[in-house]
């Protein structure tokens, strides 16, 4: 039996210059992409921290503090540190809140589902609809 050769053809001597230009106007188009959003995406300003639907604490993220919440569950402990939130401690058992880490960009969410509380953080308000529904 004779051995299988590989057949090997370089990939770049099939594309063609139009090609070349193509690939490198998608990457080159990417890159700006990611660095508009990552440089733009605005930072929020405020925390809320909702207990059983109702709104328990507003908090600045701009100044650095802890404080406690108690939930049906056990004692919450949140923190605001370099603009960010995170629950540092809580007394639920699978500690999914604890695990979300520090968030700080508007809608992102950290929520203790046995605790029933739930962080969010509100930034610049927008005066469009994103989304409308019939």
């Amino acid at each position: 039996m004779q051995s299988a050769q590989k057949c090997k053809i370089p990939i770049l001597s099939l594309l063609t210059t139009g090609d070349k230009i193509l690939i490198l106007f998608f990457i080159i188009t990417s890159w700006v992409g990611i660095y508009w959003i990552q440089r733009y995406q605005h930072q929020g300003e405020i925390a809320v921290i909702k207990l059983d639907g109702k709104m328990v604490a507003t908090s600045s993220l701009k100044k650095n503090q802890s404080f406690k919440i108690m939930g049906p569950v056990g004692e919450t402990r949140i923190e605001i540190k370099d603009s960010k939130i995170r629950v540092q401690t809580s007394d639920c058992p699978q500690k999914i809140c604890v695990k979300t880490g520090w968030i700080d960009r508007p809608f992102q969410l950290i929520v203790c589902v046995p605790n029933k509380i739930v962080i969010s953080i509100e930034g610049e308000k927008r005066d469009y609809f994103d989304v409308i529904t019939q």
